[in-house]
């Protein structure tokens, strides 16, 4: 009931309009919706689904003003959405060949025959839709048919969702198929008030089930309290009846002791009368104390065992209450386990799928990692080597003769003066001994030369790896795209491989995963029937198809307005000329081609053909449009 009106709810609003009008009668003569008042096999969903088309979402009505009612409906309505009606008056012509028994090639079935109804008149509107297509196994089971049987059976669909059409042309591949059309089961209306009077049923079985359970649980805790303290009782027994044995093994030892001493002895009537004592005292009141504390922890224990046989009781009438209830509601749980292993099935997937970006995500953050280490490690030497210099210059400086001391040592005006040999010596002493206080240090200029020179080496060395960091970014930047465009070429390449040679495969690898750049690609397929061949090893037909197959896959990803093909069709036979033509015809909705050919069925499928021919040494060309010259044959 709740699939019915999931499915109801997702139908447009053009054909809910048209539906409400069926249940308040404001227009008669309608059916419904095709798909919804036949049944088929969840086999054959995806076979019915392809073959149909849009036919199934067709409205069924009894006659032509029942049509008309619906479409003024639907204008009167302002509905953008059209719909198209089926008109059971209109296709009487079929009945006898609804009821025609036929053979079909190779025993497979009809999809008409497979189809449930309740009403035989809607048999009909299934016919008009499916007709006399046949449902195949595999792809090579409906290649056998649709090209060798007769030609109303020339229909084929497969399991898989591939189509045959009578024309010759096939159309199926990709990852999604077209399915769910049509039930296993014929749906019938149900009304918004069951839907909800089912839903608060469910409300309050749910409801009442987790009482249970919660009364369940409750039950459970009580229980293990119930053994907790019988464990607790049972314990301080053992411990009490210890107790007791080892009071009456003292008992035991002190009668055995007055045995040995009255045998041994006759006491005083005093004597005696003291030992008795001392044996009450001894064991009597201790061992009466422990006795009656033995007898209340054996009540305790019994009333304890009681409430828990209760309770065990009340947890099994639970339990098969709770088990009973389950039962009822089985069904609903095996679905709603369906639905919760599906979606953890997708929830594996995109956690797959995390898990494998994540990792490419570390790579990458490792790597930039390590450049950017190299860099502050570079950074670092480079501020050592400035610290360096700037060092060497200050001790230069300090070292460097003071120039204006110089100056002004020079321009004495003493020395100018006519002084005796005495005097210049003690001067030019004098200044020898200042030389020695200067000391400086002449090796500083060497030292700076040499810093300076490796701090250059560094500045190269440091610009050298940024430039290849950043060669390194540009290159893992432009394989992403490659690696994107890659795949989905490759992918297109084995469906449109299967496709013209009706069931080979291809495959487009990398030669190094690593460096996709350094070797190139390797082009391998296995035709119909055949083992895996490298391109180069296959005949010039195989070939053709094989490069036919790489262009239109590259044209899927990056079209192009205009292709130029020469002879192409030269190695082919007739069938793969046929389908290459048709796949071209197909194309020419978004591009343009020129075909350079010599066979005729090529000839046929061409908008214009243009002929070129020499005469008198001269060429020329004449171009005709077949389908105007067909019309002017015909007439």
């Amino acid at each position: 009931m709740k699939a019915t009106r999931d499915t109801e709810k997702n139908q447009s609003t053009a054909l809910k309009a048209i539906l409400q009008a069926k249940d308040s009668n404001e227009i008669q003569g309608i059916y419904g919706r095709l798909g919804d008042l036949g049944a088929i096999d969840a086999k054959y969903d995806v076979a019915v689904s392809t073959a149909s088309g849009s036919g199934l979402n067709y409205i069924v009505v009894e006659t032509i003003n029942s049509a008309q009612a619906c479409i003024e409906l639907l204008r009167r309505r302002n509905r953008e959405e059209t719909v198209t009606c089926l008109i059971l008056e209109k296709q009487t012509h079929l009945l006898h060949k609804t009821k025609e028994k036929v053979k079909t090639p190779e025993g497979v079935p009809r999809l008409f025959d497979l189809v449930k109804v309740k009403d035989e008149k809607l048999k009909l509107a299934f016919f008009h839709v499916l007709g006399n297509t046949v449902v195949a196994n595999d792809l090579d089971q409906a290649s056998r048919i649709a090209y060798s049987a007769p030609k109303e059976f020339r229909r084929v669909v497969t399991l898989g969702g591939e189509l045959f059409e009578k024309s010759g042309t096939m159309s199926g591949g990709g990852k999604r198929v077209q399915r769910g059309m049509m039930g296993t089961a014929i749906r019938e209306s149900i009304s918004e008030e069951a839907v909800k009077n089912a839903e608060n049923d469910l409300n309050n079985l749910v409801d009442e089930l987790n009482r249970l359970r919660d009364k369940m649980n409750d039950a459970k805790k009580h229980y293990r309290s119930m053994e907790e303290a019988k464990s607790r009782l049972e314990m301080e027994l053992a411990k009490a009846k210890k107790e007791v044995e080892s009071m009456n093994a003292q008992y035991i030892y002190n009668e055995n002791r007055l045995d040995s001493l009255k045998a041994a002895s006759q006491p005083k009537a005093d004597e005696a009368s003291e030992l008795q004592q001392k044996i009450e005292n001894a064991g009597g009141q201790v061992l009466k104390d422990q006795k009656t504390k033995v007898a209340n922890i054996q009540s305790e224990l019994d009333k304890t065992s009681s409430e828990i046989n209760r309770h065990k009781v009340r947890i099994t009438s639970g339990e098969k209450m709770v088990k009973k209830m389950i039962d009822n509601h089985k069904e609903e749980l095996d679905k709603t386990k369906e639905e919760y292993t599906k979606l953890k099935k997708a929830l594996d997937e995109l956690r797959a799928s995390e898990v494998d970006a994540e990792y490419k995500l570390q790579d990458t953050k490792k790597l930039a990692k390590e450049w950017e280490m190299k860099v502050k490690a570079f950074g670092k030497r480079l501020d050592d080597i400035q610290t360096n210099l700037a060092k060497h210059m200050d001790q230069i400086q300090k070292d460097a003769i003071d120039p204006e001391k110089l100056k002004v040592t020079l321009g004495d005006e003493q020395l100018n003066d006519t002084c005796d040999m005495k005097r210049a010596m003690e001067m030019v002493a004098l200044l020898e001994a200042q030389l020695k206080d200067l000391n400086p240090n002449l090796d500083s200029i060497t030292e700076y030369r040499t810093k300076a020179r490796l701090y250059s080496e560094r500045v190269d060395e440091l610009n050298a790896t940024t430039q290849e960091r950043d060669d390194l970014k540009k290159l893992y930047d432009g394989l992403d795209e490659f690696m994107a465009g890659f795949n989905i070429i490759s992918l297109k390449l084995k469906e449109m491989y299967q496709m013209i040679t009706l069931g080979g495969d291809a495959e487009l690898e990398l030669v190094d995963s690593l460096d996709p750049f350094s070797e190139g690609v390797v082009f391998s397929v296995r035709p119909p029937k055949k083992s895996w061949k490298n391109i180069a090893n296959l005949s010039g037909g195989e070939k053709t198809l094989s490069s036919l197959a790489l262009v239109f896959a590259l044209h899927h990803y990056k079209p192009t307005p205009l292709y130029v093909m020469d002879e192409i069709d030269a190695a082919l036979d007739f069938k793969n000329v046929s389908i290459v033509g048709h796949y071209v015809k197909d194309r020419t909705k978004d591009a343009q081609f020129i075909i350079i050919s010599l066979r005729n069925n090529m000839f046929e499928l061409a908008d214009r053909l243009v002929g070129i021919y020499k005469t008198d040494n001269c060429t020329k060309s004449i171009t005709i449009n077949p389908g105007s010259f067909a019309e002017s044959m015909e007439a």
